[in-house]
């Protein structure tokens, strides 16, 4: 049996070190709080609200030096995330931000709780994209975790109703995510002080290897995708440096 795009990324996640997902449940993302429900290692840790989820995760990962994951959904659960999300940009702690959205085929028509994420999180994020279809997986996952660990700061995901519940090709590869991404910070970006709100800066083992996200990948899919300037660089560039070889239950009821 296929695993669906939510079960893809949840399985990506815990294989990379993720032990908690926290958030507030809705529609667009009961898929991958469905993959997180049956899944062994991770755990969701629901919220009374979104922004407390995106504060948890900014000093979970500033504490660890592992990525920290949190959710929300649609246009109300995404404002929610701001508050949070600009506290980890500012402190350039590694944040993978998924965030539900209307379905695709509803984008750009108005819809009921319908936001731009992708335009929203620019001021907060170092990259963000819009997951329109399988083919953009693992690819979009892996340049959202490299991001977050390498331009120390937050990567937001955006999934539309009924893509996490897309099937995955049999043959999709799983994501690659450097090993040195999975522990803490080697040392601090050149520049910096190593005092109050130094960036740190996550080293690649293997720059250009087999196993290293820079290594130029082949079909990324379309999609909607930006590079943002919330605490890093809006120059195009991938996870080291390079320029990008590649084309570019109790949830709230409304969502």
């Amino acid at each position: 049996m296929s695993a669906t795009v939510a079960q893809h990324i949840v399985d990506a996640l815990a294989d990379r070190g993720v032990g908690q997902v926290w958030g507030v449940v809705g529609d667009a993302l009961n898929p991958l709080t469905d993959a997180i429900r049956t899944h062994d290692s991770l755990r969701w840790v629901g919220v009374r609200h979104e922004e407390a989820a995106a504060f948890a995760v900014s000093a979970q990962a500033q504490l660890t030096g592992r990525i920290g994951v949190c959710m929300g959904t649609v246009g109300p659960g995404s404002i929610h995330l701001i508050n949070g999300l600009g506290d980890a940009a500012k402190s350039h702690a590694p944040v993978l931000a998924i965030a539900g959205q209307v379905p695709t085929d509803e984008i750009g028509t108005n819809c009921f709780q319908e936001v731009d994420n992708d335009r929203l999180f620019a001021h907060v994020a170092v990259w963000t994209h819009t997951l329109t279809s399988t083919a953009q997986l693992p690819y979009q996952l892996e340049r959202a975790v490299n991001a977050a660990y390498e331009r120390g700061g937050v990567a937001v995901l955006t999934s539309p109703g009924g893509v996490g519940m897309l099937d995955m090709p049999d043959d999709a590869p799983a994501p690659l995510v450097c090993a040195a991404h999975r522990g803490a910070p080697s040392a601090v970006a050149p520049g910096g002080t190593g005092g109050r709100g130094a960036r740190q800066r996550w080293q690649c083992d293997d720059p250009g290897g087999t196993e290293c996200p820079s290594r130029p990948r082949r079909g990324a899919g379309g999609g909607r995708h930006s590079e943002g300037s919330g605490g890093g660089d809006s120059q195009g560039q991938d996870g080291h440096g390079g320029r990008q070889s590649l084309p570019s239950g109790s949830g709230r009821t409304a969502r």
